[in-house]
């Protein structure tokens, strides 16, 4: 164990100076290891909420923030977190908070021929995650919706930070954005449904359970933000809606989360201050 070990860390020196010097003479990342790294480096020198460029392994691309990226690369692309197992090659897969593309970007290097409809609600960043894809070559099969996933169409307040925490927010919102009823879109069955609306995600899945759509919807991965008060009835509400539907569920990264925005709500307990929430619902159909 102990050679082992220090086998481990010498491999692991040897790499990391080899990705420095590679990143020093502005070579591209080989490796999403490689690229990490040296997304860890930016975010630890630049400004929050700053924009810019940078090479990873499936090209160059534009961001709004450094430190948002480092989380979302590191969910998407070395946890793997949205990755699944698709029935057909070309599963239609609908991206419910784009942000600037990285999950799009997953899916089509996952599966090139799958057909993508994916919604950004924050007009800034709806923009960036179009060139994005434009740039990159992830285009093609993806439509990208300008507008927020919701309950209703038409106009609705957003409270943008900016970044990757962007909200439906309809008394603190600061600017009006488009909505669409999700429901209306799903007139087919879907292979994914990935949901990351920041809180909006109560109201459209028990819309689409209202709705019947849901039953078109064979997968589901979606981050359930959630406080002490209504969401606890909330997020009960939407696992039994699920479960009637004969969904199965499981749940991944769940912990509590005092970064979340608002006041912060105390508990009992010292392993989990805050009773603010964050945790990812996967819900399956057979098929």
């Amino acid at each position: 164990m102990l050679f082992g070990g220090t086998d481990f860390q010498m491999r692991t020196i040897i790499s990391r100076t080899s990705w420095r010097i590679r990143n020093y003479m502005r070579l591209a990342p080989t490796s999403d290891q490689e690229a990490y790294y040296r997304l860890c480096l930016l975010s630890s020198s630049m400004p929050r909420y700053q924009s810019g460029t940078i090479s990873l392994p499936f090209g160059r691309l534009h961001f709004v923030d450094a430190l948002s990226l480092q989380s979302q690369f590191l969910e998407i692309f070395l946890q793997r977190g949205y990755d699944f197992e698709a029935e057909r090659p070309n599963p239609l897969i609908f991206d419910c908070g784009g942000n600037i593309g990285l999950s799009v970007i997953w899916f089509k290097l996952r599966y090139p021929q799958s057909r993508i409809v994916v919604f950004e609600a924050d007009p800034v960043i709806a923009e960036v995650l179009e060139g994005n894809l434009d740039k990159l070559g992830f285009k093609e099969g993806v439509k990208v919706v300008h507008a927020a996933v919701w309950t209703k169409t038409g106009k609705i307040r957003f409270l943008s930070n900016g970044a990757d925490s962007g909200s439906v927010d309809e008394q603190k919102g600061d600017k009006l954005v488009n909505a669409v009823r999700l429901a209306d879109w799903i007139t087919e069955p879907v292979d994914l449904l990935k949901l990351d609306i920041e809180g909006a995600e109560y109201e459209v899945i028990h819309d689409l359970c209202e709705t019947g759509k849901i039953g078109l919807v064979h997968r589901i991965i979606c981050e359930i933000h959630g406080r002490l008060g209504e969401d606890r009835r909330r997020l009960a509400e939407i696992l039994a809606a699920l479960a009637n539907y004969n969904f199965h569920f499981t749940f991944n990264h769940a912990r509590c989360a005092p970064d979340l925005p608002g006041e912060a709500e105390p508990t009992p307990f010292s392993a989990a201050r805050d009773g603010k929430f964050l945790l990812r619902l996967y819900a399956w159909q057979e098929s």
